[in-house]
């Protein structure tokens, strides 16, 4: 299972939003934590729906001055985490290299998969699968059009360049940063080819969403005028712009031809076998089955206003988990139609803290929340994860 949050921006032709800032941490302040959310069902704790479940530490401190930064992707069997080793300096001091890595979640050991191009470079978009890590990665900060894709085979060793940014007189086009999505040997990425011009929806077409084959070095055109695309084979999907410059999401079966469509333009989209999880920058929906007609998202939470930004839906069988700007990690149990809140933390008082749980490879992720504003250079702050197959049924 893969899942790595794709950002859809189909609204207008302006990239989208550039990837978050770096946490960096100091002392929490002890403001007690507000329920952030309007809820589709009751509210519980760990605690109140589990038990004591197992809850697996790991630090993010890798030593000589070095930390770990998650790239909230595990590997479908559970067993490593998928992230950047970055010099505590980054960005101010910039004379040393970073590295994409593994970091196992029950031996702690640490692999350094490949040395990022330069020192300014930063792992935009990762996804992994049993065979593959493959990875984005920029250093045009805050911008990040300036891309390099990469390919890494798990069995060999090897690493294959896939990929880079097209240039028109000398620059990267501009657009959203690249995402790729591997699964079963295929990656899946939407880039611009040519310049797509504001208020021009004629040049829409000019974002494509391609289909590689790893193993054979195939690549397909998917789409044209299409961005975002997201892969769970067999199901594929991506945002489809109109010739009016609006969009909607489609869904398809690679295997079968089978499409449907959602006519929403989601901020986040992504599948698992045939069920969806999107949000719109505010709120967070579920489909439940996106081949039954008509396609349509059940809302199932809501901020209790706009500070919260629930964003970067991520989802499996069970639960679906998004981001939010609050102390209080959550996820929505699908089977009990429930959200428990997996930790509470005290607020930050300039609002910083964020909480950023994911589900990957059968694994519940989240940090502890640092303050991202209070200090300089990147800290070091602990992961947190439950291996779902413990869970009561």
């Amino acid at each position: 299972m893969v899942l790595v949050v794709i950002q859809v921006a189909l609204a207008g032709c302006s990239a989208s939003p550039a990837k978050a800032a770096k946490p960096t941490a100091t002392t929490p302040h002890v403001t007690p934590t507000p329920q952030p959310y309007n809820l589709n069902g009751p509210f519980v704790t760990a605690q109140q729906a589990w038990g004591n479940v197992h809850i697996i530490h790991l630090t993010t401190d890798m030593g000589n001055n070095l930390v770990f930064i998650s790239e909230q992707v595990a590997s479908p069997d559970g067993q490593w985490l998928v992230g950047s080793i970055e010099p505590r300096t980054f960005p101010n001091v910039t004379n040393a290299l970073s590295s994409i890595a593994l970091y196992n979640v029950h031996t702690s050991r640490v692999v350094r998969v490949h040395t990022l191009l330069n020192p300014l470079s930063q792992v935009l978009s990762a996804s992994i699968d049993d065979h593959w890590l493959v990875w984005s990665e920029a250093d045009d900060n805050p911008t990040f059009y300036d891309w390099t894709m990469f390919a890494y085979n798990r069995q060999t060793g090897q690493v294959t360049k896939l990929g880079q940014a097209v240039r028109v007189n000398g620059q990267p086009i501009a657009g959203s940063y690249l995402s790729p999505v591997v699964s079963q040997d295929e990656v899946i990425w939407s880039e611009p080819i040519a310049p797509v011009v504001q208020n021009d929806s004629s040049t829409l077409k000019n974002n494509v969403t391609y289909l590689e084959n790893l193993a054979a070095g195939t690549v397909t055109t998917l789409a044209t005028a299409a961005i975002g695309a997201y892969l769970e084979l067999p199901w594929a999907l991506w945002g489809t712009y109109t010739p009016s410059g609006s969009g909607y999401i489609l869904f398809k079966n690679l295997v079968t031809g089978e499409v449907r469509q959602l006519q929403q333009e989601p901020a986040t989209i992504v599948i698992h076998g045939t069920s969806a999880a999107y949000d719109d920058s505010n709120s967070v929906y579920l489909i439940d089955d996106f081949t039954k007609t008509p396609v349509t998202g059940v809302q199932i939470a809501a901020p209790t206003d706009a500070a919260p930004h629930l964003e970067f839906v991520t989802l499996d069988d069970r639960f679906v988990a998004w981001r939010a700007q609050t102390g209080t990690p959550t996820l929505y149990d699908r089977i009990h139609k429930r959200i428990i809140r997996l930790a509470t933390y005290p607020d930050f008082s300039n609002a910083s803290a964020i909480s950023d749980p994911i589900l990957e490879g059968g694994l519940i992720v989240w940090p502890d929340p640092v303050d991202v504003l209070s200090s300089n250079g990147l800290q070091s702050t602990t992961l947190n994860i439950i291996d779902t197959r413990t869970l009561p049924a």
